[in-house]
């Protein structure tokens, strides 16, 4: 009798005339894995009802060293072998394999090791079908709770050898890793993802080379936890899971952002450089849950909390973080209007050239919605944002690579100079600032920015109209490259029409106030590659198009008398 045929006659049962005891069975499966080291015994066995078998034995068996050597013969089986994990998920084995875990609380851990170290290989090569039949079985859920549990007794001593535990764990959040699955989060699956991040307790009794071991062990899981909760927390919340006034999961990975875990410290004073890393990137990624749980969702008893991190001026990281989750929570008038104090003197310090990219990306971003409300404006620039801006150089060529940052800092200048007499002026008068926004247009590949720092020229033109020194604003705005920018914007009309009467307003106050009327018609009808400008103006004046464009447009044509631009369109109504 081989091998596999003693498993069967065990499964069989004791009336079967070729029944086994179960002290057989387990020796031909430890047998078994053994022959299983050698690549050239898996493929005939893997094609065998051996897969068949091993899910049966783990359904069926509650035999400590039986569901040990089967969960070794498993992990031998599909070692560097595709086809055999799937035959092994097609016979049921991960769902059979995730019930043994989830019922081997006060087991022996070399067998919990066994059946985990199973899983591990099924899904280290990123084996598609082992990720599907994970989260068919809801795997996250139940593997957790055995983590937590292997953590907790293992950081209390309870349970077997430490060393022992934290490697199963290190292995199971991998394979939940692969377990992640896209519907809603509940608070009961958010708590339980979280409890290792408040749990950072690594055995008091263990030391040397142990503890050492022990840590690289303990980041490595918290690492894969990070990232599991991280994409966790990108799916949509049960109303039970919305953080709200009650105590939430949400303290706790706040906690855990605001500190320094065990294995942390203890990686930065071994001076292990990748120990230090994985905790760092855990961080990063709970930081990243934080803010998609915060992003919908604001929670008032957290605010003075998370303000605080913002005046953390050397942890630029977690600043960031809070001024991100600040930027989603300010979405209108009120609730900028209602930040801004708070907030402006804890962002002014870091209105600073040294400011790391990381952070300057979620500054602009916040300063850009707190520029909206006409209030807020006000105090933005009185507060000096625009010139501090300029002096970061944050519209410079340095910022090409951080789109970002470049953009968001655009959308804050152009939001301050809309209907801001004031702000428009300080934006005139600082020549660091223009001398950045023309340089931008010219050497942007970007439309979309070149558009936007264009509007930024429209929105302070506009502005500067009703200003009482606005005589001084014309010598800035009227120059050569400002029209040929605003004309580019009404180029541009032919796939954005709602960029043509910006373009058109602007033009028609410079040829009026600022008597320029002779240097936009000449922009106007110039030629381009794609066209003058004033071909895409008629056209609009005759078809369907808003009225407020058209009016923008006769406007300006009212503007242009005695010039070519205004026989171009004369022309071309048949006039």
């Amino acid at each position: 009798m081989n091998h596999v045929d003693a498993i069967v006659a065990y499964l069989t049962g004791p009336n079967s005339s070729s029944a086994i005891d179960i002290d057989t069975a387990i020796s031909n499966l430890e047998a078994l894995a053994v022959v299983l080291r050698s690549d050239a015994e898996r493929d005939p066995l893997g094609r065998s009802d051996l897969p068949s078998h091993l899910a049966r034995l783990l359904q069926t068996s509650k035999d400590e060293a039986l569901v040990l050597q089967a969960g070794r013969v498993a992990a031998n089986l599909v070692v560097d072998h595709d086809d055999n994990r799937t035959r092994l998920v097609e016979a049921g084995y991960v769902a059979a394999a995730v019930d043994t875990l989830s019922r081997s609380a006060g087991w022996d851990l070399t067998a919990v090791r066994a059946v985990s170290a199973s899983l591990l290989n099924l899904v280290v090569d990123g084996h598609e079908p082992t990720r599907a039949a994970l989260v068919e079985v809801g795997a996250l859920d139940k593997v957790v709770h055995v983590t937590n549990r292997l953590r907790s007794a293992s950081s209390a001593g309870l349970e077997g050898e430490a060393v022992t535990s934290w490697t199963i764990v290190k292995w199971l959040w991998t394979v939940m890793e692969a377990a992640v699955d896209e519907r809603p989060t509940e608070l009961d699956r958010l708590a339980a993802l979280v409890e290792p991040l408040g749990l950072d307790v690594l055995p008091g009794a263990a030391g040397g080379e142990d503890m050492d071991e022990l840590a690289e062990l303990d980041v490595a899981a918290l690492s894969s936890c990070a990232r599991v909760l991280e994409r966790v927390c990108l799916n949509a919340l049960t109303p039970s899971a919305v953080p709200g006034a009650r105590p939430h999961p949400i303290d706790t990975m706040l906690s855990f952002v605001e500190g320094r875990s065990v294995c942390e410290t203890r990686a930065r004073e071994n001076e292990d450089e990748d120990g230090v890393k994985a905790a760092e990137a855990a961080r990063v990624a709970v930081r990243h849950a934080v803010v998609e749980l915060l992003s919908e969702h604001r929670v008032d008893r957290l605010e003075a909390r998370i303000l605080g991190w913002i005046g953390s001026a050397s942890d630029y990281a977690t600043a960031a973080t809070a001024m991100l989750i600040f930027g989603n929570w300010v979405r209108d008038d009120a609730s900028a209007q209602q930040a801004l104090p708070a907030l402006l003197p804890r962002l002014q310090p870091w209105l600073d050239p040294a400011t790391p990219v990381l952070a300057q990306h979620a500054l602009v971003g916040l300063l850009r919605n707190l520029a909206i409300p006409p209030p807020n404006k006000a105090v933005l620039g009185r507060a000096g944002v625009i010139e501090a801006l300029a002096a970061m150089e944050v519209w410079g060529e340095r910022t090409d690579i951080t789109g970002s940052v470049q953009g968001g800092a655009v959308g804050v200048v152009k939001n301050l100079c809309f209907s801001s007499p004031d702000n428009a002026m300080r934006f005139i008068g600082s020549a660091s600032a223009v001398a950045q926004i023309r340089a931008l247009i010219k050497r942007t590949d970007d439309p979309a920015i070149r558009f936007e720092a264009t509007r930024v020229l429209v929105n302070a033109a506009r502005s500067a109209a009703a200003s009482p020194t606005a005589a001084a604003a014309w010598a800035t705005l009227t120059q050569d490259w400002v029209l040929d920018a605003l004309c580019g914007l009404i180029r541009a009309g032919k796939e954005h029409v709602v960029l043509v009467g910006e373009g058109v307003a602007a033009l028609a106050l410079l040829a009026t106030f600022g008597k320029a009327k002779q240097r936009v018609a000449d922009e106007l009808v110039l030629l381009h590659a794609d066209g003058p400008a004033v071909d895409v103006l008629v056209p609009l004046l005759q078809d369907g198009s808003s009225q407020q464009i058209r009016a923008n447009i006769e406007t300006l044509v009212g503007a242009l008398k005695g010039t070519e631009a205004e026989s171009a369109f004369a022309r071309a109504r048949g006039g």
